[in-house]
């Protein structure tokens, strides 16, 4: 049996933790807005590679929310319709689904008769990407978020 000698998180590290993985919500936009730009400019190999960063980037904001937030929020309860930890987990999974499919789409493209058009085309997917992306991360940061950086905030006052 493996026992843990790390010290147990204070809500102060806790609260930290949180605002960091609040703050990754923007580097995920940033990552694929930088996609897009090489997208655009018909640099397929670039645009390939932002978008593999922003799966792993992706991945790991999700891993994270699911193994360091959600147990904390589920044991809080009273959710509001379309904030229950179950809904945000079914939605992790539509957005990784998502992915891969931008993901196989960007490495369909090459340069050639039609190209434009497929971009156009694979833009279009990523848009609708990007609406569940940030409906996604404004309810997170409505209800999760708040929610816990409510009751990490009250726990560290005397």
């Amino acid at each position: 049996m493996k026992v843990s000698m790390a010290a147990p998180k204070t809500q102060t590290s806790r609260l930290g933790d949180l605002l960091d993985i609040l703050e990754e919500h923007q580097q995920i936009d940033e990552a694929l807005l930088r996609h897009q730009e090489t997208l655009l400019g018909l640099e397929f190999t670039h645009a390939l590679g932002a978008l593999e960063e922003l799966e792993r980037r992706l991945s790991r904001h999700i891993r994270r929310e699911e193994e360091s937030l959600f147990g904390v929020y589920a044991g809080l309860g009273g959710f509001p319709q379309g904030a229950h930890p179950d809904v945000f987990r079914e939605e992790h999974r539509r957005i990784e689904r998502s992915l891969k499919d931008l993901l196989a789409g960007a490495r369909g493209l090459t340069l050639g008769a039609g190209v434009r058009r497929a971009v156009i085309l694979l833009l279009e997917r990523e848009t609708r990407f990007k609406t569940l992306l940030s409906g996604h991360a404004q309810r997170e940061e409505q209800h999760l978020y708040a929610r816990l950086k409510e009751l990490w905030s009250a726990e560290k006052r005397p």
